[in-house]
This record gives C-alpha cells, sequence and structure tokens, in this order.
C-alpha cells in the first residue's frame, strides 16, 4: 500500500509541475496581451503619440527597424536548420523555409519604398505594400503548418531540394510582382491610404495566425516533445504578431504611427520564435547528455560486472589448470621412464602406444601451461626473472623434452646457432616457453618427414641475439600474418581447421618477448612455410620487471 501511493506521488508531483508551468505560461501571456493592447489604445487615444512622421525621419526608422527584422528572420532560419538537422522534426524544417522566404520578401519591401533606390522598377507605395501583405501571408500560412506539423511524427525528405525550391520560388515571385505589380490589387493608394483589399488581407493574416494560437491552447501543450518546450514563446509571437498586424489596419498613412509600431511588434514577434527555438536547441541538448550520462552509467555498471566475471574467469582457469597440470606430468614423466626400458622390455606395439600417450600429453601440457601463463597475464601477476644465461643451454634443454614429438612424425630438426653467441640477461623458462610454443607449432603444421630449421644469431649492431624457426608448412597469407600474434586467432584453411589449437600460444609468446625487452615478427607466403622470429637484447636492463 505504502509503495502504490509513493508511485502515485511520484507520478502526480511532474504532472503537477507541468499544470504549475502552464498557468505561469497563461498569466505571462495575459500580461502581454494587456501591454500590447495598452501600446495600441494609447497611440490613438493618447495626444500627440498618433501624427504623421516626416518621410526622411520615417524612412530611416523603418529601414533600420525592417533591415533588424530581416537579420531576426535569416537569424531564426539558421537555427532552425541547425536545430532540423539535429531533430529531422518537420517543425523546425517548415519555420527555416517561412523565414527565410519571409526574410526575403521583407528585404525586397525595404528596398520598395520611395526614398529607396529603385528595386527593378520604379518604386511606390503600393509596391512595397504588396510585398508586405505577401510576406505576411507566407509568414501565417508557415507558422500555421508548422505548428501542425508538431504533432506529427518526424517526416524523411529531401531539406535541401526544398531549401532550393523555396529561394526558387520566392525570386521569381519577387520579380513577378516588380516587373507588374499592377496585376494585383492595389494595396494603397497617394492621398487616400490603404486600400480595402490591403485590409482584408491584414485579417486574413490575423485569422491564420489566431487559428495557430488555438490550435497551440487545444493540442499544442499537450504535447510532450522538443518543439514544444518552446511552446510559451511560440505563443507570445503569434500574439506580437496578431497586435502587429492589427496596428497595420489601423495606419492611415504610410508614415504614421501605428506603421512604426506595427514593425516593432513584428521584430518581438521575430524575437520570440528565435529565442524559442534557441530553448528547443537547448532542450535537446539537455536531453542527449541526459541520455548519453545515464549510457555512461549503464556502461560503467556493464563494465564493472564484466570486470568481476573476467577475474572470476582468471582465477577459475588458474586454478582448474593447475590441478590438470599435476596428474598430467605425472603422465608424461611415468611414459618416458616406460619408454627408455628402465622397467623391463616393450614390443613394438607397446612402444607406438606410448609414444602416442607421450604426444598427446606434452601437447596437453603446453596448452595448460598457456591458459595458466594467460590467466597470470590477465590479472596482471605475470613477472620475469632475468638472469644471466646461455641460449645454447636453453636451446638443447627445449629439443631434448620435445625430441619424442619430431621422432613421432619422422620430422629432421636442423639447428644452426653462431659460435660467439654470448650469455644474454634473459628469464630462462619464459624463453624455453617461448622455444617451446614456436617448435610446437612447427612441429604440428609441418608435414610428415617435413624440415624444422632452429638458428640464433648476433645481429650486425651485437646489441640483440635473433633466434628464427622455420618449418615447411602451409604458410600464411598477408592479413593473417598480420592477426597471428592476436588472442584466440586462428589462421582459415583445411590444414588450419584440422590441427587448431586454443589460439593463444603465439599471443603468449610475443608478451614473452616483450616482457624482456625484445620483438618478434613472422615472415611467410602461402605453400613456403613460415619462419617466426624473435630477438631478445644482450642487455635487459633491471633484474626484475613486472
Amino acid at each position: 500500500m505504502g509503495n502504490e501511493l509513493k508511485g502515485r506521488m511520484s507520478m502526480t508531483v511532474p504532472a503537477l509541475k507541468v499544470i504549475h508551468n502552464k498557468n505561469q505560461d497563461n498569466c505571462r501571456l495575459i500580461f502581454l496581451i494587456g501591454l500590447l493592447m495598452a501600446g495600441i489604445l494609447a497611440v490613438g487615444w493618447v495626444p500627440g503619440l498618433f501624427r504623421i512622421i516626416d518621410v526622411p525621419v520615417f524612412l530611416t526608422l523603418h529601414v533600420i527597424l525592417e533591415f533588424l527584422s530581416v537579420v531576426v528572420s535569416i537569424a531564426v532560419f539558421i537555427v532552425a536548420w541547425y536545430n532540423y538537422k539535429q531533430t529531422r522534426s518537420m517543425y523546425e524544417l517548415v519555420i527555416c523555409l517561412t523565414f527565410l522566404s519571409v526574410g526575403i520578401i521583407d528585404f525586397a519591401h525595404t528596398l520598395s519604398y520611395n526614398g529607396m533606390p529603385d528595386f527593378f522598377t520604379p518604386n511606390s507605395v503600393d509596391k512595397a505594400s504588396a510585398y508586405w501583405i505577401i510576406g505576411r501571408l507566407v509568414q501565417a500560412a508557415g507558422i500555421l503548418l508548422a505548428v501542425f506539423y508538431s504533432t506529427k511524427s518526424r517526416i524523411k525528405i529531401n531539406a535541401v531540394m526544398h531549401l532550393v525550391v523555396t529561394i526558387a520560388l520566392t525570386s521569381a515571385a519577387l520579380v513577378f510582382i516588380a516587373a507588374d505589380v499592377e496585376i494585383l490589387p492595389h494595396m494603397y493608394r497617394e492621398g487616400y491610404g490603404q486600400t480595402r483589399s490591403k485590409v482584408v488581407l491584414e485579417y486574413v493574416v490575423i485569422f491564420l495566425e489566431a487559428v495557430s494560437l488555438l490550435y497551440l491552447f487545444v493540442k499544442g501543450t499537450n504535447a510532450q516533445n522538443a518543439e514544444y518546450s518552446s511552446a510559451g514563446y511560440l505563443k507570445a509571437a503569434l500574439v506580437f504578431s496578431i497586435f502587429s498586424e492589427v496596428a497595420f489596419t489601423l495606419y492611415a498613412s504610410a508614415y504614421d504611427s501605428y506603421n512604426l509600431i506595427g514593425h516593432i511588434y513584428k521584430i518581438g514577434a521575430f524575437a520570440c520564435i528565435l529565442r524559442g527555438l534557441f530553448v528547443v536547441s537547448l532542450v535537446n541538448l539537455y536531453e542527449t547528455n541526459k541520455v548519453l550520462r545515464e549510457q555512461k552509467e549503464k556502461l560503467a555498471e556493464i563494465n564493472g560486472q564484466l570486470a568481476m566475471v573476467n577475474r572470476l574467469k582468471s582465477e577459475f582457469l588458474a586454478n582448474t589448470n593447475h590441478e590438470l597440470r599435476t596428474p598430467l606430468t605425472a603422465i608424461v614423466a611415468f611414459a618416458e621412464i616406460l619408454m627408455d626400458g628402465e622397467t623391463g622390455p616393450l614390443n613394438s606395439t607397446q612402444r607406438d602406444y606410448l609414444a602416442e600417450i607421450n604426444e598427446s600429453s606434452q601437447r596437453l601440457l603446453v596448452e595448460i601451461n598457456n591458459l595458466l601463463d594467460m590467466s597470470k597475464l590477465e590479472a596482471g601477476q605475470m613477472k620475469v626473472y632475468p638472469e644471466m644465461s646461455s641460449l645454447d643451454e636453453a636451446v638443447s634443454q627445449v629439443l631434448r623434452q620435445m625430441k619424442p614429438l619430431f621422432q613421432q612424425k619422422s620430422q629432421q630438426v636442423i639447428v644452426s646457432l653462431d659460435d660467439n653467441l654470448p650469455s644474454i640477461l634473459m628469464d630462462r623458462e619464459k624463453t624455453k616457453k617461448v622455444l617451446v610454443n614456436l617448435l610446437s607449432n612447427a612441429n604440428k603444421f609441418s608435414p610428415q618427414e617435413g624440415e624444422i630449421s632452429l638458428e640464433a644469431v648476433l645481429s650486425d649492431d651485437r646489441k640483440s641475439v635473433l633466434v628464427c624457426v622455420r618449418d615447411d608448412g602451409p604458410g600464411l597469407a598477408e592479413d593473417q600474418a598480420e592477426q597471428v600474434f592476436n588472442k584466440f586467432y586462428q589462421a582459415e584453411g583445411p590444414l588450419m581447421h584440422s590441427l587448431s589449437g586454443t589460439g593463444i600460444g603465439l599471443s603468449l609468446v610475443r608478451h614473452f618477448v616483450e616482457l624482456q625487452g625484445g620483438s618478434i615478427w613472422v615472415d611467410s607466403q602461402p605453400g613456403q612455410g613460415c619462419a617466426f622470429c624473435f630477438s631478445l637484447p644482450v642487455k635487459s636492463g633491471d633484474k626484475e620487471a613486472v
């Protein structure tokens, strides 16, 4: 019961916040409506506020306000275009294209007033008014379409093509009107003022904007998406624009106070839309960062779990391999004793069976030792203990240990060691493991009665010893040679699959060589065998390294 109550309360609190925010927005909107209405009434009722402004003064103020509105229009276009590229929202695309067109038309409107340089054809107030009313119709229709698309799903379209078409259609309309403004109803007559057609079209603009505002109140605020985090700004923009159009229906002269206040209100509308788009950008950025932060926390949790599982796996493998290695070592030892005949004579069949047991046990012992070493490496417990040692001695011990493997396949091992090889500072056991792994691979991939060579020479600069183990197996392709030292990698091919192991031997070899300050590489071509070579420095620094 308590948990259910808490759940209901947790759901109710956000809802109360939404209601609170809506009420705040509505109160601000009512205040804005009162303020704008007061401005309209003050111009008509307060003596001295309504007057015909001197043409030069009006044109200066008009150019400043119009160019400011054009700048804000282009800013709306740029921000909306950027938002659309991030969100793919039709709302932002329609706003983007609408205000691009409005900015172009308003620029033409500004240049078409008397006193401005002729725009294509001789300027007139009628021509400027025609551009004006077309710009307002495009603005009102575009905002209505954008508001309608806000509650729809994302639509994939070619935005660049729409951008080009918008610019082309707007430019064509400007040129068409400039060429023959008489094809449109007159919007303004000198000595008479604005015509009935102009006033009716202004009311059409007001109607479209009122529909957009009503749509926002009825449906828009119920939408929980990024666009409507800026719904308050869009409503304010529509209120500004409606009162701007009201002012433009009231002026008696193209140069009076109502015309001027209408332009001021229009800039306020554009500024609100621009501010709303910035809010959308910030909300989208915040939501993206929030998602990324949550994903980062989940990844950190998963990585922690994986690290724990990996540690448990390494501990399990280390314990298991240790338990397996002890009895397997005993099997190898007793098999060798029996093969030496110390316990009595053996017939040929018994010797073959014991050789098979010994070979299989040796291979299994190598793989178990590899798994144990890999577990130590992953746990960060692998250390090297360098000491001055003879490479000849390490080679002899390894060959003696692996002799049964080579005999089983009747393979010939050719050893070539420089007479002047110096004693080097190396970890004897790990170097022997490197040799065991490389010779074991050579044995495995070389054919019956094949030839394997082991060479060791002093480098030309006498700073390192170079060791190469060559086989006459199937060889490796170039892309396989680049990956062969990666953990768990196994080369492709019929023979490779039939002889494949765990895929960690060569990875361990690389680690053992690099821990001692050396390097390892492979030289191979398909059908020509492989030569695995490594170098060990003559002097390797500290006596112990992690």
